[in-house]
């Protein structure tokens, strides 16, 4: 069933006589226009007689549209009837049909004339009329737009249909994967869509990426045009972030003998090790990995060891293609160990005496690691210098305090001959360290000594002689003088 479009008069003029010159036109759409995207034009062109009559031949007449002929004549009567008065008689008529553009619109220059070598007394002259036409507008294909979302959720696309008839199918394209998003004939405006999973394989190092939406336009099953919008597809931190996990054992034989469990660390003693399970989601992979310490130390890698740590807390971190991280913190229990320590003064409390005594402090760890407790272990040995050590430690016992510090002062006997010198180690250890200081001691200096010209006792010159030898002097206060030869030999 035809369908009307446009109906216009063009009016034209005439060069004699005043007669009327026009065309009539009257537009068509057939019941496939929609899909053949063309309408039809009708067109009558006219000339009315104004109070004359005539019938003459000899006429060139021509109408075109757009330039193109649609009715040429030459030498050729104006009309086949007389034309009688105030009578218009259609003297060129016909019909075209007329493709439009792409989008549907479409407009048309249309044009007519007569006109001959000499004109009579009674003819109208040379008639013209030319004029652009605007044809209807066919609707084509419908737009399209559409939200932007996360991947796994839903975002919403709108058509705006160019005509309630129209069906569409809508298409996807994202990286290298296309697909339907809604098949064939669907007839609502606004749609929800949930993003497929598949996008993420698309954007595995980037948190987002752009597709397009394809809209296709079928009227009775045939397609007549497309239209495209793009959307964005977001990777959302929550379902994306890498995945990471992570285990803290102490690989210190020693410090697990002493707290019986692995998990349980000692200060300054224990080697935790650090191992990062981790992995990239939804087609990302993992970029970096790094171990902190809260000593302030960082490592990179997933399998970290710390030794002899003092402290107890340990953080992993991860880093994705996509730029997302992701991290994972845990804190052991620490036994607070004190560092072993050791200071030794050895002396002679005479100089010329056989006795050695020793002066001995240090810090220690006054408590229990957890499967065992803390004991320390002091003792020393010594030898003349110049001479080896024998393999035989003799003990000490010193005063353990409260505050996690030990103190003693001992005689280490009286058989140390104070013609000779001597050295000593000391030895402590506790359940975790041994530290060792040595010590040597000197020959004993007797406190009294004879001089060329005096004597001298505890520092005091008991007595001299002065330098002539004529004086001597005892004490400083009593002198005998003389020129005796023992004075002067002295």
């Amino acid at each position: 069933m035809a369908i009307d479009g446009i109906k216009i008069r063009i009016p034209g003029s005439s060069s004699k006589n005043g007669y009327l010159w026009y065309a009539d036109i009257e537009e068509k759409l057939d019941d496939k226009y929609l899909e053949t995207n063309k309408s039809t034009i009708n067109y009558v062109v006219y000339i009315q007689n104004q109070g004359k009559r005539f019938s003459t031949n000899g006429w060139k007449k021509k109408t075109s549209v757009d330039g193109n002929p649609v009715w040429e004549e030459d030498n050729a009567n104006i009309t086949t009837t007389l034309v009688g008065h105030n009578d218009a008689v259609g003297i060129m008529y016909g019909s075209k049909e007329i493709e439009h553009d792409a989008d549907g619109s479409r407009s048309i220059w249309f044009e007519a004339y007569i006109s001959k070598a000499s004109y009579g007394t009674y003819d109208p002259g040379w008639c013209y009329l030319n004029e652009k036409i605007t044809l209807t507008t066919i609707p084509r294909a419908s737009s399209v737009t559409a939200t932007s979302g996360n991947i796994e959720e839903n975002i919403i696309i709108n058509i705006n249909r160019a005509s309630d008839s129209f069906r569409h199918t809508l298409v996807y394209s994202f990286g290298n994967l296309s697909g339907i998003v809604f098949a064939e004939d669907i007839a609502d405006v606004s749609y929800q869509w949930q993003l497929p999973t598949s996008l993420y394989s698309q954007i595995p190092n980037s948190q987002y990426g752009t597709g397009t939406i394809t809209c296709i336009t079928k009227s009775n099953g045939n397609e007549i045009g497309r239209k495209t919008c793009s959307f964005t597809a977001y990777a959302n931190y929550s379902k994306c972030r890498p995945d990471i996990s992570m285990t803290v054992v102490d690989t210190n034989e020693k410090a697990i003998a002493l707290t019986g469990d692995n998990k349980k660390l000692i200060k300054f003693v224990s080697n935790p090790k650090i191992v990062l399970g981790v992995s990239g989601r939804n087609g990302a992979s993992i970029k970096s990995s790094s171990v902190y310490c809260g000593n302030g130390q960082t490592v990179a890698g997933t399998s970290v060891t710390f030794n002899n740590t003092d402290s107890n807390y340990f953080k992993g971190n991860t880093i994705d293609t996509r730029g997302y991280s992701n991290s994972i913190e845990k804190s052991l229990e620490m036994i607070n160990y004190i560092i072993l320590t050791l200071n030794v003064t050895v002396f002679r409390p005479l100089q010329t005496g056989n006795e050695i005594k020793a002066f001995i402090t240090g810090n220690y760890f006054n408590g229990s690691f957890g499967s065992k407790s803390n004991a320390i272990n002091l003792k020393y040995r010594y030898c003349e210098n110049g001479q080896s050590y024998s393999e035989k430690y003799t003990s000490l016992s010193p005063t353990l305090n409260n505050d996690g510090t030990y103190k003693i002062e001992v005689s280490l006997g009286t058989s140390f001959d104070y013609k000779k010198s001597y050295k000593f180690e000391f030895v402590v250890e506790d359940k975790i360290n041994r530290v060792s200081v040595e010590k040597s001691l000197s020959r004993g200096i007797p406190i009294h000594a004879m001089f060329e010209k005096f004597f001298e006792y505890w520092g005091i010159k008991s007595f001299e002689v002065s330098e002539d030898g004529s004086t001597l002097i005892l004490n400083g206060n009593i002198k005998i003088s003389g020129s005796n030869k023992l004075l002067k030999d002295l």
